[in-house]
Parts: C-alpha cells; structure tokens; sequence
C-alpha cells in the first residue's frame, strides 16, 4: 500500500499517538503535541482568512522557534508553499526574494523586524507583515493577539499531493542575486530524520 508522502502527516501522527507529550519545550513555553496542533489550526484559519490559499507564498524571518515550526505545519496545511528566509542576510536580498517569490503573507521575529522596516515600501506582493513578540512601537500585526482569533480545532486542509511543492528556499545570493529551489512534500518528506 503506497502512502502520500505529505508533511502534515508529521503532525498528525504526533498529535494522535502521543497528543498528551511534551511536543518543545522552547523559552518559558512547554506545549504538547496536542497544543502544538491547535496552533497550528488557528494559524491555518488565521492564513485562510486573510485570503491565503493552495500555491500562495508564505515567508518568514525568525530564528528556529515556536511560531516557525508552527508556520510550517500551518502553511502547509493549505496547500501553500513556504519560503523561510536566511536570518543573515542584508534587506536588499529580502527585498529580492519577497518580490521575486511573490510572498503574500511575512512572519517576522521582532529581533529581525528591523531588516524589513527599512525596506517594506520595496515589497511588491507582500499583503501582511505579521510580528512575533512584537512591541506596542511597531506598526504590525501582532501574532499572538491575531492568531487567538481564530478555532483551534481541525483545519479543513485543502487536498496535497506528495509532489505539490511545500518549500522556496534561496541560496544567499554570493555571486548574483539569490536563486530559488522549490521542494515538494515528497522531498522534504525523504529527507526527514
């Protein structure tokens, strides 16, 4: 029996076996695999209604977190692709691959928001600019007040195919501008540990 080798599948196995188990245990936050889920449920609905569907571009600027491996299930659960961004490089590259990606929707951490600041007038198709742990100065969505908006429960996920592309990645751009690789389900599936 073939298997569809889809990325959400992670998640929903974790969630299902060992829902009540500590899932990242990151800063001062602890969540289970249960909790984990529903968060990324209320990103999905959160992505969904700001007018995200299947193929948009989803990037994000944060460090390894809570909210980036929540952004992973939470975009891939609507058939999105996203487009995680190398936290060393200089704004002109982001400006680059934001419009070249056509990303619709940034995460950004608060520590990275300055990189993006400078530039944001540049971006051509990004719609939000969504902050985590963002501060009362910066004139963005708040992640943590938009993402409580919205129902944790089971996220009506759009149909995926294990060779759907689930990633954008870019190269650092040393001898010209940024190239982009686009990964599938599959891909990214077989490289899991």
């Amino acid at each position: 029996m073939n298997v569809p080798l889809v990325l959400s599948h992670f998640l929903d196995r974790a969630a299902l076996l060992y829902g009540n188990k500590k899932a990242i245990i990151g800063d001062d936050r602890v969540l289970t695999y249960s909790e984990l889920n529903g968060r990324v449920n209320q990103l999905s609905n959160g992505l969904r209604d700001l007018g995200v569907k299947k193929g948009d571009k989803v990037a994000y600027l944060a460090p390894n977190s809570v909210e980036m491996l929540e952004g992973f299930y939470g975009v891939f659960q609507l058939g999105a692709v996203i487009v995680p961004l190398n936290i060393r490089l200089k704004p002109a590259d982001y400006v680059f691959i934001l419009n070249h990606s056509e990303s619709k929707v940034l995460f950004v951490d608060q520590e990275l928001y300055h990189l993006i600041s400078t530039v944001k007038d540049e971006l051509e198709s990004v719609e939000h600019i969504i902050v985590h742990y963002k501060d009362e100065e910066i004139n963005e969505i708040d992640y943590n007040h938009w993402l409580e908006r919205y129902d944790n429960m089971s996220f009506n996920r759009e149909s995926v195919d294990e060779n759907d592309v689930s990633s954008l990645l870019y190269t650092s751009g040393t001898t010209g501008n940024p190239k982009g690789v686009m990964l599938t389900h599959r891909n990214n599936y077989l490289h899991a540990p």
